[in-house]
């Protein structure tokens, strides 16, 4: 059997173009291979949504004796464009990069529900934001470089980048007139580093850096990353800045908290489907000679199979459920500080909702990724068209009063990326100098 034709593993010429029937055994493999392996086909339809998916690419397909592979790829995304899921998806993989725009100049301040601006020496109500009467949506909590509390403007990604601009609907002595106020776009802490983690103080504030949660190469931060957790037992307040951290294995957030505390996180409000990945998972400990060759394509290692059929027959074997409701908080009488921004998600997002689960811990920066809901994601390649297609076989749902796929996590204090780790150690020291 050439296993090739279904994982790709050898390189070969790239093409352009496929045909007709090339197309529809490629759409055939790829629902084949979503319905034995994708850890949300439950939570997104189950047969009924996806079979009418399958059918559409198909239709979509049949009057065409060739097809381009990008307009192949274009036809599959928009027959699955019902999955909302950063996890999944076809052909060349982004990392979603978008941002959140903000103001943070303004002078806002809050009266029972009531939200009031100082503008053009005048204090005025605010009556809408963007036409919207639900101003939580815009105005969020935050703290000014001096670490007093105050409110300032944030929206999430827009469109037009160029020039952001909010509109407030303002009252003042019965009369209403709507004004422009200009937004700034807050610019990612892209961290690049060799190491996963490191560690530094500033005014002797320890401040834990975890740039990722990724396992290759691994290093001697990696083991210094968990070390962490016992070092800052003895610490009264310390920051975790995980800006920009776009996850890798959630792990490290597990192992570092049961380090901190002595248990694991409960992860609450989550199912897992557990696939043939797990079982191969400890089979790599006799293949790891083999892993240079075939990790880089694929999780799933061709010559444990014949056909994809027989690659869905043994992951169905191994499929089961299993479900944690228990609510469980974990006592900690530290104060943690714990940074992230738009580019934080994925594993980086796992450790985000287990620290929630922990006492005095508080979130600063910006919304997250949102790119939580499925895990445990791996790549596949379609046999004609050689498209790539990754799907997590780990469901993750989190609970949606804290997070939404795409939109992420609200932090308890808002900041802009390039200010947050400033304020946060302001914040600290303002803190210690109030303590008696």
């Amino acid at each position: 059997m050439n296993y090739d034709k279904y994982f790709n593993q050898i390189s070969k010429e790239k093409k352009d173009f496929i045909s007709n029937s090339e197309a529809i055994e490629d759409i055939e493999a790829l629902f084949k291979i979503i319905k034995s392996r994708y850890g949300l086909y439950d939570f997104f339809g189950r047969e009924e949504v996806f079979n009418a998916a399958e059918k559409e690419a198909i239709i979509s397909v049949t009057d065409k004796e060739y097809l381009s592979i990008d307009e192949f790829n274009q036809l599959l995304l928009e027959s699955l464009n019902f999955v909302e899921d950063k996890h999944f998806y076809l052909g060349e993989y982004i990392y979603p990069q978008k941002s959140c725009y903000y103001n943070e100049n303004l002078i806002i301040s809050k009266e029972g529900t009531n939200y009031f601006i100082n503008l053009d020496s005048k204090k005025q109500k605010i009556l809408r934001i963007n036409e919207d009467i639900n101003l939580s949506h815009y105005i969020k909590p935050t703290i000014n470089s001096s670490g007093a509390e105050g409110f300032a403007l944030y929206i999430d990604d827009v469109p037009d980048k160029r020039d952001i601009y909010i509109e407030l609907e303002l009252e003042s002595n019965n009369y209403i007139k709507n004004t422009l106020v200009p937004l700034k776009e807050d610019k990612h802490t892209i961290n690049v580093s060799d190491k996963i983690y490191e560690y530094k103080e500033i005014a002797n504030i320890p401040i834990l850096t975890l740039y990722s949660m990724n396992y290759i190469p691994f290093n001697s931060s990696s083991i210094d990353w968990i070390k962490s957790a016992e070092k800052m037992k003895d610490k009264s307040s310390f920051i975790i800045d995980l800006r920009s951290n776009s996850g890798g294995r959630s792990e490290y957030g597990d192992y570092w908290i049961e380090e901190f505390t002595g248990q694991l996180p409960a992860r609450e409000n989550q199912s897992y489907k557990i696939g043939i990945f797990e079982k191969l998972s400890a089979e790599t400990q006799i293949l790891q000679p083999l892993l240079s060759t075939y990790s880089e394509h694929s999780f799933y290692y061709p010559f444990l199979y014949t056909s994809i059929d027989e690659m869905i027959m043994n992951n169905k074997s191994f499929v089961y459920y299993k479900k944690n409701d228990e609510k469980n908080i974990i006592k900690n009488d530290k104060k943690i500080y714990v940074l992230f921004n738009r580019q934080t998600g994925s594993a980086a997002e796992w450790f985000i909702d287990a620290l929630k689960d922990i006492e005095n811990v508080t979130f600063v920066g910006t919304n997250s990724a949102g790119c939580m809901i499925s895990a445990n994601a791996g790549s596949l390649f379609l046999p004609n068209s050689d498209l790539q297609f990754v799907c997590g076989f780990g469901s993750y749902i989190a609970d949606k009063n804290n997070f939404s796929e795409d939109y992420g996590f609200e932090p308890d204090i808002w900041i802009n990326s390039s200010d947050s780790l400033n304020r946060a150690i302001e914040l600290i020291k303002k803190e210690t100098e109030d303590r008696p």
